[in-house]
């Protein structure tokens, strides 16, 4: 038999955790579109993560041919990415920041075009001036978009913790 005490209790947390009497269930945090924009998101953002790691390869000492050539091959990719990721329909709440990453994406495209002009024209007239000129524009665009991108982290990441899922590996990448 059970102590009275614990009898009481048990009714009182019982009546406290169940609904009321024709009361709906409460919406999951989470709904199908979290969940799907998540899944899409980690295919587009291990592939920008891939297109990062081979522009970096397009900054090594090469002939001035192949770095101009890597550089537009890399243009390229970024642009198709930010293209793809554009088509990635992202939940309430989140489309601002979705578009401000496809603009950062979109950014680094445009980044790794004039890195490449800036090569063409240093490659005409040897002008080391101008070269530094241009890159470091070109390097403020980049960490300006690398801030876009983290605030669409956090924001993404933020969300996936409010709906009580487990935050990816590729959007916990973000933050190491």
């Amino acid at each position: 038999m059970l102590p009275m005490r614990f009898l009481a209790l048990l009714i009182v947390v019982v009546a406290v955790a169940a609904p009321s009497a024709g009361a709906q269930p409460a919406a999951p945090a989470a709904g199908p579109a979290l969940h799907t924009y998540l899944a899409r998101m980690g295919v587009q953002m291990r592939a920008y993560r891939a297109s990062l790691a081979r522009a970096d390869r397009a900054f090594e000492k090469l002939s001035e041919s192949v770095a101009i050539a890597r550089f537009r091959a890399r243009s390229s990719e970024f642009k198709r990415l930010a293209a793809r990721t554009k088509l990635v329909r992202a939940p309430r709440g989140l489309g601002a920041q979705h578009r401000k990453l496809v603009t950062a994406i979109q950014t680094v495209s445009t980044a790794f075009t004039a890195f490449a002009a800036a090569r063409t024209q240093y490659e005409k007239d040897s002008d080391q001036v101008a070269l530094i000129q241009a890159n470091t524009v070109q390097h403020a665009r980049l960490r300006a978009a690398e801030g876009l991108q983290l605030a669409w982290a956090k924001a993404v990441r933020t969300r996936t913790i409010k709906a009580g899922l487990i935050v990816p590996g590729w959007l916990q990448d973000f933050f190491t």
